[in-house]
């Protein structure tokens, strides 16, 4: 594009005689230091009227009720619930509704962004690190629980809301599960419509204990949940898998609390994107954590160092307030 060509040579010009002017200023600031060192104050301002004009210069601002959706929000609270949306009129608007977006200009993992792309009919290995329009409807949509799609505001301030009938919830017991490895393998049984997601979970390696098919349903409710963990309360009469319907991450761990029957949780993928914990019979008290090993990692690192500095500190108090040796 020529006048972008053009643009971009004007900016770069004007940047360089800034640059340049600037930088004369600065050598003639640093002469000017022989006859007066108060000139060095001189300087130190020039620094930060630098600083300041080239973050004038970097500020983007919008006005901020152009995010305003009072539509939307009055929507969403007469309809409450533990749900997805899919906003087309403003993406990325969740936060601020408040809601749960089913998709933006940012995906959470690697597998919830393939699988994504596949139910546009995207190839999963090449799109996913682009923004993909959500066009198609998909059987994804119910399993990831997305209730409403927002199409569009007429002028007369009324909504255009698609609702998706038969979501799953954000928990669910499932009485049986199925094996898989190949990704492609794991999408095409999801999208057959034999599959139904509340009876059967897809897992990648064989759960422990294995799910047992019982005539009684269990209960599962969600206690307290947080950006980063999840306490839940089950009681089952038979083991089953607990399919948690929000993304999948190496990160994520269970474990028990102190009135649970069982001591040890594993969080697996399932559905590829999506999160299971094997239960046995019993009753169940468990908190799930994003606890990444890098995290782990990270914070006894910073402890040992904290804990050094501090020795060191110490060391150096009592070395200076100890009397000093003859010579």
């Amino acid at each position: 594009d020529p006048e972008f060509v053009l643009q971009a040579g004007h900016h770069a010009a004007r940047a360089l005689l800034w640059a340049g002017g600037t930088l004369l200023l600065l050598g003639v600031l640093f002469f000017l230091t022989r006859r007066s060192r108060k000139v060095v104050f001189a300087i130190a301002l020039l620094a930060v009227v630098e600083m300041f004009v080239f973050a004038r210069a970097a500020l983007d601002h919008f006005d901020v009720r152009q995010t305003d959706l009072p539509e939307v929000k009055e929507f969403l609270a007469r309809h409450p619930g533990d749900y997805r949306i899919l906003n087309q009129v403003l993406p990325n608007s969740a936060l601020i509704l408040p809601a749960w977006d089913i998709w933006g200009m940012d995906f959470s993992t690697l597998r919830y962004g393939q699988t994504m792309a596949f139910t546009q009919g995207a190839d999963p290995d090449r799109t996913v690190l682009e923004y993909l329009p959500i066009a198609q409807d998909s059987p994804f949509l119910r399993m990831l629980r997305c209730r409403f799609v927002i199409m569009s505001i007429p002028q007369a301030g009324q909504l255009s809301v698609h609702e998706i009938e038969g979501v799953l919830p954000r928990l669910q017991l499932v009485p049986r599960c199925r094996i898989l490895t190949n990704r492609n393998e794991i999408f095409n049984v999801l999208t057959n419509a034999a599959f139904n997601p509340r009876e059967e979970v897809i897992l990648e390696s064989a759960p422990q204990p294995a799910p047992q098919p019982a005539n009684a349903a269990g209960t599962v409710k969600l206690v307290d949940s947080g950006t980063d963990f999840l306490d839940l309360e089950a009681e089952v009469p038979s083991a089953c898998i607990l399919l948690i319907t929000d993304s999948y991450a190496k990160g994520w761990r269970a474990r028990a609390l102190s009135d649970s029957a069982q001591r040890d949780y594993r969080v697996m993928p399932a559905n590829y994107c999506l999160r299971a914990i094997p239960l046995a019979a019993g009753r169940h008290h468990l908190r799930i954590e994003y606890r990444p090993t890098g995290f782990l990692i990270g914070r006894w690192v910073s402890l040992i160092t904290l804990a050094v500095f501090l020795g060191i500190g110490v060391w150096c108090v009592r070395r200076r307030r100890s009397p000093k040796q003859g010579h």
